[in-house]
C-alpha cells in the first residue's frame, strides 16, 4: 500500500511544493506531522520546495502559503483511519468528509478550502495512521521509525523531480 502513495507522490509533487507539517506533540503520534516535516528540512534544500512546521495551528501559516501561490500543497498530518499503525494514505481535502478521517483540527478542511481559492493550488494530505495519541505521550517508536523511512522516500521523489 505505501508504494501505492509513493508513485501518486510522484506524479503529483511537480512544480512549486510546500510541504506543511501538522499535528500536537503533547499527544503521542499526532505529532507525526510535524516530526516529518522536521526530518524533511533537515534532508531537503530546493529553490521550488519550501517546507513547513505548523506545529497545532496550521491557520497561523495561510497568509505565507497563498503569497508564496504554490502549485502543490502536502498537508503532512496523523489521522484515525481505522487502520494499521503506521499505515499511510494520500487523500484530498474533500476525503476528510466523506470517509470520516479524523485529524487533530477540525478547521483543516475550513483551511483546505480557502487555500485551494487563494493560493490556486491542489491540496493534498499525506496521513499516517497513529499508534497513540494520549496526552503527554511522545512519539511511539513505530511511527518514528515509519517516519524517518518515509522521510528517505520523500526525499528521493524530490531530487527525481528537480532532473
Amino acid at each position: 500500500m505505501d508504494e501505492e502513495v509513493f508513485q501518486k507522490l510522484a506524479i503529483i509533487l511537480k512544480g512549486r511544493i510546500i510541504l506543511l507539517g501538522v499535528g500536537n506533540e503533547m499527544k503521542g503520534d499526532d505529532g507525526a506531522g510535524v516530526f516529518l516535516a522536521r526530518l524533511l528540512q533537515e534532508k531537503i534544500t530546493s529553490d521550488t520546495v519550501d517546507i513547513i512546521d505548523a506545529g497545532a495551528a496550521p491557520e497561523n501559516y495561510v497568509d505565507i502559503i497563498v503569497k508564496s501561490k504554490p502549485d502543490v500543497l502536502l498537508i503532512l498530518d496523523a489521522a484515525m483511519m481505522g487502520r494499521e499503525a503506521g499505515d499511510l494514505m494520500l487523500v484530498q481535502p474533500q476525503d476528510l468528509l466523506i470517509h470520516g478521517y479524523s485529524t487533530h483540527c477540525l478547521s483543516l478542511g475550513v483551511i483546505c478550502r480557502y487555500l485551494e481559492v487563494e493560493a490556486g493550488c491542489r491540496i493534498y494530505l499525506l496521513l499516517i495512521q497513529p499508534e497513540t495519541t494520549a496526552y503527554g505521550e511522545s512519539l511511539s517508536k513505530k511511527i518514528r521509525q515509519k517516519l524517518h523511512d518515509v522521510a528517505g522516500t520523500l526525499e528521493i521523489i524530490i531530487r527525481r523531480k528537480k532532473k
